[in-house]
């Protein structure tokens, strides 16, 4: 488990958003994502239940 997995989570939460998330800790969307996949993937839990915009 690394660090900065959890800190994408919390940021995550934090602004329910992934944009908000990646903005404030200065990566891409696509670099959180695989942060949030790779700690769900080592906790084997869904950690977000994801909504698209339609």
């Amino acid at each position: 488990m690394r660090i900065d997995d959890i800190d994408a989570l919390l940021a995550t939460v934090q602004f329910s958003s992934l944009n908000q998330a990646a903005e404030y800790l200065g990566i891409t969307q696509s670099a959180i994502t695989r942060r949030l996949q790779r700690l769900e993937q080592e906790l084997n839990v869904t950690l977000l239940e994801r909504q698209t915009r339609r």
